[in-house]
C-alpha cells in the first residue's frame, strides 16, 4: 500500500513493494535485534521497581552492592551507546542506499482531446465535468456507465 504525504514541499512516497525480499528481511532482523537489546536494557529498571514494591529500600540495595550497581550502570551505558551507534550507522546506510535515488515517475500533463476521446465524450462535456461541483453517475456494473448528471457548474 502506497502512503503519500507532503512535508515542506517534498512528497514522500512509502512503497514497501520496491524493497527486495533480502532488504526487507535484513531490516526486520536488524530492527528485531535492537528491540531485544532495548528490552534487555530495561530489565534492571524493572527489577529496581519490583524491589521497591516488595519492601526493600533503595538505600539498603545501594549500600550493600554499590560496586555492582555502578558496574551495571556502566554496562547499560555501553549497551545504550552500542545501540545508538548501530542505529546511527543503519540510518547512514539507508540514506546512502535510498536517499539519493529518485524513483518517482513524472506523469505528463493529460491532453484534454485524448481524455475526451478515451471516455467517449465531447471536449465541452469534459470541461463541464472538470468544473462541476457535483457529479451524479448512474452505473449498471463497474464498466457500464448509464448516465452522468452535472450539477452546480
Amino acid at each position: 500500500m502506497n502512503k503519500t504525504r507532503i512535508v515542506d514541499n517534498i512528497e514522500l512516497i512509502d512503497n514497501p513493494s520496491l524493497k527486495t525480499r533480502l532488504q526487507a528481511m535484513t531490516e526486520w532482523t536488524f530492527t528485531s535485534f535492537f528491540w531485544i537489546f532495548w528490552i534487555y536494557l530495561l530489565l534492571p529498571l524493572l527489577n529496581l521497581l519490583l524491589w521497591l514494591f516488595v519492601g526493600y529500600t533503595l538505600y539498603e540495595k545501594l549500600i550493600s552492592g554499590y560496586a555492582d550497581f555502578f558496574l551495571l550502570l556502566r554496562h547499560i551505558g555501553l549497551i545504550a551507546l552500542a545501540i545508538f551507534i548501530g542505529l546511527r550507522l543503519w540510518g547512514y546506510y539507508n540514506y546512502h542506499v535510498f536517499g539519493k535515488r529518485n524513483r518517482r515517475r513524472h506523469v505528463h500533463q493529460a491532453d484534454p482531446n485524448q481524455m475526451a476521446e478515451h471516455f467517449g465524450i465531447t471536449i465541452d462535456k469534459l470541461e463541464a465535468l472538470q468544473k462541476a461541483e457535483i457529479i451524479k453517475v448512474s452505473i449498471r456494473d463497474p464498466h457500464d456507465i448509464l448516465e452522468i448528471q452535472i450539477e452546480g457548474h
